[in-house]
Order: C-alpha cells, then structure tokens, then sequence
C-alpha cells in the first residue's frame, strides 16, 4: 500500500572492521530520513523542519505504546490514520484494502 516508501523493509550498515557491523542487514522498516507525514510538533530542530519527522522504525513495533512521537496515538490502527502529507498516498491504500488485507497488515505489523 505503499508503506514501504518511507518504513523500508531493511538497510544495510557501511563498512566496518568490526565483523559483526559489517555490511550487516537490519530489518529496520526505516529509511531514517525526515518526512513531512502531517505528524510534526509544529518545533524545527537541527535540519528537521517544523513539519517534519524522523521515519521511526517499526522493528519493535508490538512492544510500544503509545505512538507516534507525541504519544497521540493508542493504536497502530490510530497511528496509521494519522499519517497525512507526504504519506497520505499510503494512509489511502490502506483505507482502500478489503477488510481482510487490513487485518493482514495490522496482524504483520503487530508481529515486529
């Protein structure tokens, strides 16, 4: 539904002499890039703008709550009906699943 964009399934860390960091794949679900998703404080802070957010990984997902920066959101349901702006096109995929594709993805993301 287009997630994904910004919650990217994993990365890969840089070089290292230290085996264990080396070129290692995390299954992060972020780009830890700034986006405008319509969750901002409204506070610029070093290169983030007022709008903006850090893509907060979702790996360890099901141990928190509440979510989103602010805490506003109870739910992972309530967080995603949250996202806006740069990550409406997503909100509305998800809105537009079948029931059961809804369930599937909350059943998925309850499991990180």
């Amino acid at each position: 539904v287009g997630c994904a964009v910004c919650h990217v399934p994993s990365l890969e860390t840089g070089p290292s002499t230290n085996p264990l960091f080396h070129r290692r794949t995390v299954p992060l679900y972020s780009d830890l890039l700034l986006h405008a998703v319509g969750t901002g404080d409204g506070i610029g802070q070093a290169s983030a703008a007022a709008d903006e957010i850090r893509t907060p990984a979702l790996w360890g997902l099901r141990f928190r709550r509440p979510l989103l920066h602010d805490g506003r959101a109870a739910t992972v349901l309530d967080a995603i009906r949250a996202h806006g702006a740069e990550a409406d096109l997503a909100r509305r995929g998800f809105d537009g699943l079948a029931p059961d594709g809804r369930a599937a993805l909350l059943a998925f993301l309850g499991s990180l």
